[in-house]
């Protein structure tokens, strides 16, 4: 039988120094999907952690800010993908069973994941979704 990781009570923080461009890109209704492309944190965190991998930008945030509970993952989708990004910075399987490390490692792909994209879509659209959508096709 597979072994399960628990994120429940676990806390997802990012660094304070991004928790303006979070709250720039994440809607807190449906309306103007154009300027508020995700519609929760965690979406946001889980794109951040991918672009953080995929261009090497690992950056642990100095001044952590909380902003959802672990329990929020899927355990289907979200988990086995955390703990892929937790395994490209550690390279080995120790400690990919403890919620708390694979959160912390993630943490540091997100804030660099998401200070390469601040960096590198300031001029990209007009809107958030714009830049988004720019963004990826420049950077894919």
């Amino acid at each position: 039988m597979a072994r399960k990781i628990d994120f429940r009570g676990a806390r997802v923080a990012i660094d304070e120094s991004v928790h303006s461009i979070y709250e720039e890109l994440v809607s807190r209704s449906a309306e103007k999907a154009e300027d508020y492309p995700f519609i929760t944190m965690k979406d946001l965190f889980m794109f951040a952690c991918c672009l953080g991998v995929k261009h090497k930008r690992y950056e642990e945030p100095s001044k952590s800010k909380v902003i959802f509970s672990g329990e929020v993952f899927d355990d289907e989708i979200d988990v086995p993908m955390l703990c892929a990004m937790a395994y490209a910075k550690e390279k080995n399987l120790e400690g990919l069973f403890d919620p708390v490390k694979v959160i912390k490692i993630c943490q540091g792909w997100a804030n660099g994941g998401i200070l390469y994209f601040s960096m590198m879509s300031k001029n990209a659209g007009r809107n958030n979704i714009q830049k988004i959508c720019n963004f990826l096709y420049d950077n894919a």
